[in-house]
């Protein structure tokens, strides 16, 4: 989903126990948070288990400050550039405002006491020149990968008149479902691209739509116009229901779209076929009531966005309204429920467990392998619940995250995430739909492992040519530019193996996307030079193995230095970086080989005790063949061959050597035949460590007529246990005679309701 608005706010809520005026007024408790209507609905739909990405425009100084906070509340944030300063909003709550058990903490309101609620909002700086064209670059680029647009609020002043209209119908032209909780001619241009849904407040709606009756509320001297005089208007409120009603009804017949009025406090009235029909809204005893509205609209969308009828879709609104007006924290619904208010704490954990499924971890020693002392964890079950439910334990101590997701082949995906179809799955050519489809599968768990990552770790996802430009998009979404990391590659087989093709060109190659939590504290630990690649010590140099280094650069345009061999008194010219007084001084210490005859060249000897950096570099990744491992696989269950083209067991330890300490914890939740597993009990044979791995691995159905199957493993998880089982007790085998005792065990949990 993608929520849109272009009034991005910083909002101040200050409460106060008495405010007077001309005084000192210290408050009881104050917040600062960001808002705005579009990223209260992003933040609410994120509570509310949604996949959301905010758009809007951002610029100033201010700007570090309120993606900061942004990030804090787990906002995904795309903006354009405006160079104009964000505005300030104040919320003023008065009366009585308990001190919060903690700092920082929430207040609730004394019972009995009065209150007041009061807002204050700073009129916004124009944006430069060229937002608007940055904004909407920005737009087309989001809309292929979402299903719904929610477009909110206000434009800040610069933007062109034409601006939201256009975004609606571009968003209709793509076939997304489209919610507006706009006003004005921006809403009224908008109307002839038919949006699904439009949630004005019964103000906004009157003041849009019937100028005449909004002149009538000013003549009667009733302004500020409050809800309860709209119905005050023609005598009662159902004399003003029969007026908005034939207005809204003609509008909904008109350009196709459903209208639902908001009214505060008050019962929400909503199109319903040829009848204007009104959902009530329960009292409660609110605490904010600031962005209630933003609330009801996430509500509305989410159950819009899931094909939900309209009335359960305005019940769920109503219902996240009420929850926000039970914070100080204006647009949220999932805050700590202590404050909320008693008739609400139901509704409030029926949300949260709307957020979480209610799934929760079962433990099943018997599958496990010393359940008692390991540390390595295998889940059993859907990887996007798993996530959520190891977050609370792991939030911030996962130092490497690896992972092997399906790509991208037209296939059926077997993990069914409620995601909006706008092709006919069916359709293998259709290239959009599948593209939506596996980046919808991925954007969701992608941001729960960015907060499973400890501040200096990294994710290394494999990949293809098929989704490379996909993922680095999504990556740099999800983890931001900034920390992309590296696309190493890897080789899968020495050559193609005189296949024959169309164009005469076979990849065989892939991908590892690295995105680091922050680029700023993440490096790669490298590995330990080899001493025998390409070290060795024919003339038994008393400092040790040496290699050779050519001095010579041709063709570089380089100071040309000469060298005269001691022995022979011949003379060779060289182009080189080198200064002479360093070559003279590498001819004394007896480093320069000098050839035999003229036509070749000096070299110098490179020692290997002199080297500062005892790790190398890394580069390419070098040659993994996917038949080494399918073989080892294969020799590993008793030359039975269970899975097809495992992720090659070398190129993983590769990657955890040069990343992980050896008490660090590795996760992996697109599992599959468990290599990773594998290759981290490996690696603490060999090096000591106390590495710990997570695997996670849904209980995909191996084929029936499978190998697999035939040998009586009925899902993926059941090969992937079998594999760390098996793997375990050859290294245990390979290691007894060693002080070292790997940890080879794992604990099994499945998931459940």
């Amino acid at each position: 989903m993608l929520s849109v608005s272009m009034n991005p706010t910083l909002q101040k809520t200050l409460c106060f126990n008495n405010l007077n005026l001309d005084e000192v007024n210290r408050t009881a408790v104050h917040r600062f948070d960001v808002a705005g209507k579009g990223l209260s609905v992003a933040r609410v739909l994120s509570q509310l288990g949604k996949d959301v990405v905010h758009l809007t425009q951002l610029g100033g100084a201010l700007k570090p400050l309120f993606l900061d906070l942004c990030k804090k509340d787990h906002i995904n944030i795309h903006w354009a550039e405006s160079g104009s300063t964000i505005r300030f909003c104040y919320t003023i709550i008065t009366g009585a405002v308990l001190s919060p058990s903690e700092p920082g903490g929430l207040a609730g309101l004394a019972e009995g006491e009065a209150r007041t609620v009061t807002e204050l909002v700073e009129e916004g700086e124009p944006v430069v020149t060229g937002t608007e064209e940055r904004l909407l670059a920005a737009y087309m680029e989001l809309l292929p990968s979402i299903s719904t647009v929610i477009i909110c609020g206000t434009k800040a002043r610069g933007f062109s008149d034409t601006l939201i209209p256009k975004m609606v119908h571009m968003a209709r032209e793509h076939n997304k479902q489209i919610v507006l909780d706009i006003r004005g001619n921006d809403l009224k241009q908008s109307l002839q691209f038919r949006p699904d849904v439009i949630k004005p407040n019964l103000f906004e709606f009157t003041d849009t739509f019937a100028p005449e009756l909004e002149q009538h509320a000013r003549e009667s001297g009733k302004l500020p116009l409050d809800y309860k005089s709209m119905g005050e208007l023609s005598g009662d409120e159902e004399g003003v229901k029969e007026n908005v009603a034939s207005l809204a009804l003609e509008l909904a017949d008109k350009y196709g779209t459903k209208i639902v009025l908001t009214r505060g406090s008050n019962s929400v009235w909503y199109t319903d076929g040829n009848t204007l029909s009104e959902v009530p809204v329960k009292a409660i005893k609110p605490v904010n009531t600031t962005c209630s509205g933003d609330a009801f609209t996430a509500g509305l969308s989410a159950a819009v966005s899931e094909g939900r009828p309209l009335k359960e879709a305005v019940e769920q609104g109503i219902h996240c309204g009420s929850l926000n007006a039970g914070f100080i924290k204006p647009g949220t619904i999932c805050e700590d429920n202590r404050e909320l208010p008693e008739n609400e704490k139901v509704k409030y954990e029926k949300t949260e467990v709307l957020k979480s499924n209610n799934k929760i971890l079962v433990p099943c020693p018997e599958e496990s392998v010393n359940w008692d002392t390991t540390q390595n964890v295998y889940i059993e079950g859907e990887n996007l619940e798993a996530l959520k439910l190891i977050k609370k334990n792991y939030e911030k101590k996962i130092k490497m995250i690896y992972i092997d997701p399906p790509y991208n082949t037209g296939n059926k995906f077997v993990y069914h995430d409620n995601f909006r179809k706008r092709k006919d799955p069916n359709d293998k050519d259709s290239s959009d739909h599948h593209h939506s489809a596996w980046y919808s599968m991925m954007h969701p768990r992608l941001m729960l492992a960015r907060d499973l990552l400890c501040d200096d770790g990294a994710v290394f996802i494999s990949i293809d040519d098929n989704e490379l430009a996909n993922l680095k998009k999504l990556c740099n979404e999800v983890f931001g530019e900034a920390n992309f990391v590296a696309c190493l590659n890897w080789n899968t087989k020495k050559a193609a193996q005189g296949m024959v093709t169309l164009n005469m060109i076979v990849c065989n190659h892939e991908y590892v996307l690295v995105y680091a939590k922050d680029s700023s504290l993440f490096k790669f630990l490298g590995i330990d030079r080899d001493e025998n690649n390409g070290f060795s010590n024919p003339d038994n140099d008393p400092r040790g193995l040496w290699k050779r280094q050519y001095l010579q650069r041709f063709g570089k345009g380089l100071p040309k230095r000469e060298l005269k061999d001691p022995q022979t008194g011949r003379i060779f010219i060289i182009e080189t970086p080198y200064a002479q007084e360093k070559i003279n001084r590498w001819i004394e210490e007896k480093r320069i080989l000098f050839p035999k005859n003229e036509t070749q060249y000096p070299v110098r000897k490179e020692f290997f005790c002199e080297y500062k950096n005892k790790q190398q570099l890394v580069t390419s990744l070098g040659l993994h063949t996917t038949k080494a491992a399918t073989e080892k696989l294969y020799n590993l269950f008793n030359n039975k061959k269970v899975f097809t083209n495992p992720k090659p067991e070398t190129l993983i330890a590769y990657l955890v050597q040069v990343t992980t300490g050896i008490n660090d914890i590795i996760l992996d939740f697109f599992s599959g035949s468990a290599t990773t597993a594998h290759a981290v009990m490996g690696l603490n044979a060999k090096d000591g460590g106390k590495r710990q791995f997570i695997m996670v691995q849904m209980p995909e159905p191996c084929a029936v007529d499978s190998e697999a199957a035939r040998l009586g493993y009925k899902t993926i998880s059941e090969i992937g246990k079998e594999r760390i089982r098996l793997a375990g007790n050859k290294i245990k085998e390979e290691t007894e005679l060693s002080n070292r005792n790997p940890d080879t065990g794992f604990r099994v949990y499945k998931i459940a309701d």
